[in-house]
């Protein structure tokens, strides 16, 4: 009786040990992975390019939050779009070429490929019948669809003008979490 209580004692034990030094040194289910900028700017691309606005929104630093209610940041990115935005996120891809770190913020450079959407403006306003719309509700929706499908069409054909370009991110640190930060729109 002694030795098999030792025996269960010991199976008992040992996984209850290894559990608690799993804890103290920071290995255990309660520790929070440190990811960071690129991580937290990959998830935050992705969640803009496919249209996750609230999943980007908490991507936002507290100071781009602070500007910028959840509601305000949703309507910027109304989801009218969403089937065309859809069709083009499928095209866009990004690598992250530098993280330049100082403290607690960061410059992320980014190579980005995507639709030159410039360029397929340009063709639909240089088109002539884009200058042409006819009086009339139903004749200008005939018009404009048969004009808007036309360039749908060409760019399945002949494939969507693409560019490359290269962004920068800024990011901060908040409470042990890298943001992307956002508040300069773009004036770096």
């Amino acid at each position: 009786m002694k030795i098999f209580f030792r025996t269960s004692l010991r199976k008992i034990l040992w996984p209850v040990l290894l559990a608690g030094l799993l804890m103290l040194t920071g290995c255990g289910p309660g520790k929070k992975v440190d990811r960071g900028p690129a991580e937290i700017l990959s998830e935050y691309m992705d969640a803009i390019i496919n249209g996750r606005v609230e999943e980007a929104y908490q991507h936002l630093s507290s100071r781009d939050r602070n500007e910028k209610t959840l509601n305000v940041y949703r309507a910027e990115r109304a989801d009218e779009e969403s089937l065309i935005r859809n069709m083009i996120a499928k095209k866009i891809n990004y690598s992250i070429r530098d993280i330049r770190m100082a403290g607690d913020e960061a410059k992320v450079r980014v190579d980005i490929t995507a639709p030159d959407y410039d360029r397929m403006i340009r063709d639909i306003l240089s088109e002539p019948a884009a200058r042409n719309i006819p009086p009339g509700s139903l004749n200008a929706h005939v018009h404009v669809s048969g004009l808007l499908g036309k360039y749908v069409r060409k760019y399945r054909e002949q494939g969507i003008p693409m560019k490359k370009t290269t962004e920068f991110f800024d990011m901060v640190r908040e409470a042990g979490e890298w943001k992307v930060s956002i508040h300069n729109n773009g004036k770096r």
